[in-house]
């Protein structure tokens, strides 16, 4: 990112760093919200979701093929002007920092809850923060590097937590199959595509990969990963906990992390769980502020990303420790999620629509 003809990222490199996004979005109990949703039917709500997220993936790439190489402030600057690129830009950011803020609070919340209780909440957000700011200064390839090794144990951590979990007679809590009806895995559970909302990274990653073709795959396994990942731990948590009880769990792959043990020397994992999901968010939160401070620097002309990292790990910071109450961040997160569609999915669409019929102008008239 911080210069096209240094980085180049592979595919693999790619789906790890996406990856942990995925992953802190599961530990962080998504499920409080999903299966209120559809209930026992949350898991088939989730492979619904996934096949809607590939959809609305797709359509990005298709858009975005006619402009190889070229991020979605690029394609804004050459075909739509350079007052629709910064007013995206910054609104993009925006997004990022809040982003950032509410998970650094929740993530802030819950360690000093599980592991720190004695500690201010502002120290264990500093600490964070600090790690990000010092990837970030560090550069993409840092992030991506870490990831690569890192998330590879993680994704075989929640394989493992599923893996022994698994008892058939907890089945019987997956009944009705249907849950809370058609309508609520079909209809109601489309805003939950923000589940995938990671995939707005794409749109900036472009001018870093071969071509639209190979990002397609990229995108299309990270995806399909996911949506493995989301739809397993969902009927797992369900066929462990009653619905009515597994909708209230705080944290709980890490809560179903710790009651698994290996023979009798090795009880209790969620020490090294917790370890390895606190560094996975500390890829997450670094992934947020890299992009943050270099769409920054591309959608203003800067020479340098560097010079936008403390401000904007300053404001990330500050807006984290304005919700006093726990509650008062669940919901805040969850108002961002719900709400945050037209920045994720809308405006990029009408944007890469509105380029995509400008450059055909362009050519009529050339011809």
């Amino acid at each position: 990112m911080e210069s096209k003809q240094k980085i180049h990222l592979g595919s693999s490199e790619i789906i790890w760093a996406l990856l942990s996004v995925i992953i802190v979005k599961i530990v962080i109990a998504y499920t409080q919200n999903t299966t209120g949703v559809a209930g026992t039917a949350s898991w088939i709500m989730m492979i619904f979701i996934t096949i809607i997220a590939l959809l609305v993936f797709y359509g990005f790439i298709a858009l975005m093929k006619n402009f190889e190489r070229m991020d979605i402030i690029d394609i804004s600057k050459k075909h739509l002007g350079k007052g629709i690129a910064q007013f995206y830009g910054v609104l993009v950011c925006i997004y990022f920092i809040i982003r950032g803020s509410m998970l650094i609070r929740q993530v802030g919340d819950r360690i000093k809850f599980v592991s720190f209780k004695e500690t201010p909440i502002s120290f264990v957000m500093i600490f964070f923060l600090l790690a990000a700011v010092i990837a970030t200064y560090a550069g993409i390839n840092v992030i991506i590097n870490s990831s690569k090794i890192i998330v590879p144990i993680i994704v075989l951590m929640l394989i493992v937590i599923i893996v022994i979990n698994i008892k058939t007679d907890g089945f019987v809590y997956l009944y009705p199959i249907l849950g809370n009806g058609v309508k609520s895995i079909f209809v109601d559970s489309i805003p939950f595509v923000y589940l995938f909302s990671s995939m707005i990274f794409f749109l900036f990653l472009t001018p870093y990969v071969k071509n639209t073709a190979s990002l397609k795959k990229t995108g299309t396994k990270l995806i399909l990963i996911g949506g493995v990942f989301f739809t397993a731990t969902t009927a797992l948590l369900l066929t462990l906990f009653p619905y009515s009880s597994s909708k209230n769990l705080l944290m709980p792959i890490y809560l179903i992390g710790g009651i698994v043990s290996v023979g009798e020397k090795l009880q209790k994992l969620e020490a090294i769980f917790l370890v390895f999901w606190t560094l996975a968010f500390m890829l997450v939160l670094s992934l947020v502020m890299v992009f943050t401070v270099n769409i920054l620097k591309k959608t203003f002309g800067f020479p340098d990303h560097k010079p936008f990292i403390l401000p904007v790990a300053c404001i990330i910071f500050f807006l984290a420790i304005l919700p006093f109450r726990f509650v008062e961040v669940n919901h805040l997160e969850e108002l961002l999620e719900r709400y945050s569609a037209p920045v994720v999915f809308g405006l990029p669409y009408i944007i890469l629509i509105s380029a995509n019929i400008s450059r055909k102008i362009k050519k009529k008239k050339v011809a």
